[in-house]
C-alpha cells in the first residue's frame, strides 16, 4: 500500500508536535510547517490531507485557501481553530471557510478519534473523489443516538451526535455538517425552534425531523409543524435502515442543497 501524506500548517510548534503524534506510523507520513512559506517547500509532494490553522500569526489561513488548492488540488482540507464559538471574528472566518468548500472544520484541541475521522475521509476522497456524508444526530435519548449512529455508519455516513439542540447549534459553527437529524420533543430549545434556526442560518443543510410523539395524532402534528418551519423530510420513530437511507436521499434532494 502506498504511503499517504498529511501536511500540518500551524504557527504553534506545540500544536504541530501534538497533531503530528496522532498520525499513525503505518500508512501515513506527516510534514509540518509553521507558515505558508515553509509549507511551499512541500509543493512537489502528493498531499492527501492538509490541516490548516485559521490564524497563522499575521496571516489569515482562509485567505491562503486559493493558493493551497492551486498547489495541492486533490488534497482534503481541514481548517482548525482554537477560537471561542462566541467570538464573532471566529464565526466569520469559519463561515468563510465553509463558503470556500473546505472538507472539515476542527476545533482544537482534538484527539485521536477526530484525527482518525479526518484520515479515513481523506483516504476516501483520494480513492473516490467524494467525502463521506456528515450527519449530526440530535436526540436527548442516548440509546437512540447510538442506534441512529450505528445505522448511519452502515449506510456509509460519518456521524456526530448531540444530546440537545443547544449543543447541536454550537457543533454547526465548528464543523461541516451535511444533514441534521433532530428529534422534535426534547428538553430546552427543542427540535422545532432549532429547525427554524438551522434553516434560517444554514440554508444548505438537509434537515430530517423525527418524532415518536405521545401518540399517533400528536406525532403527525409535530412532524407537520417541523416541515412548516423548514425540515426537508419528516419520519416517525421507530424507523428501519431502508427508511433512513430514503430520508437522507430526500433531505439532500432539495434544490437549495446544490448551491
Amino acid at each position: 500500500m502506498a504511503q499517504r501524506s498529511c501536511l500540518i500548517i500551524d504557527d504553534s510548534r506545540t500544536q504541530l508536535t501534538a497533531i503530528m503524534r496522532m498520525i499513525p506510523i503505518d500508512g501515513w507520513q506527516a510534514f509540518i510547517a509553521e507558515s505558508f512559506d515553509v509549507a511551499r517547500q512541500y509543493a512537489a509532494e502528493e498531499i492527501e490531507l492538509i490541516l490548516l490553522d485559521v490564524f497563522l500569526g499575521k496571516q489569515n489561513g482562509i485567505d491562503l485557501l486559493p493558493d493551497i488548492r492551486k498547489i495541492w488540488p486533490k488534497a482534503t482540507i481541514a481548517v482548525m481553530t482554537a477560537g471561542d464559538g462566541d467570538d464573532e471574528e471566529v464565526k466569520a472566518q469559519l463561515k468563510r471557510a465553509k463558503a470556500q468548500g473546505v472538507d472539515h472544520l476542527v476545533r482544537k484541541p482534538f484527539g485521536k478519534a477526530a484525527m482518525n475521522d479526518l484520515l479515513v475521509d481523506a483516504e476516501r476522497i483520494a480513492d473516490t473523489g467524494r467525502r463521506l456524508l456528515h450527519v449530526l444526530v440530535v436526540d436527548d435519548t442516548r440509546l437512540f443516538r447510538e442506534m441512529a449512529a450505528t445505522n448511519l455508519r452502515k449506510v456509509g455516513c460519518r456521524v456526530s451526535v448531540a444530546g440537545d439542540m443547544e449543543t447541536a447549534l454550537e457543533a454547526l459553527v465548528y464543523d461541516v455538517i451535511d444533514v441534521v437529524m433532530t428529534d422534535i420533543f426534547m428538553p430546552g430549545m427543542g427540535g422545532l425552534a432549532g429547525t427554524k434556526i438551522i434553516r434560517e442560518n444554514y440554508p444548505g443543510i438537509g434537515i430530517i425531523a423525527m418524532s415518536g410523539g405521545f401518540g399517533e395524532l400528536e406525532s403527525e402534528d409535530a412532524l407537520l409543524a417541523a416541515h412548516k418551519v423548514g425540515a426537508d423530510y419528516c419520519v416517525a420513530k421507530p424507523f428501519d435502515a431502508s427508511q433512513l437511507k430514503y430520508a437522507l436521499k430526500l433531505a439532500m434532494a432539495n434544490p437549495r442543497h446544490a448551491s
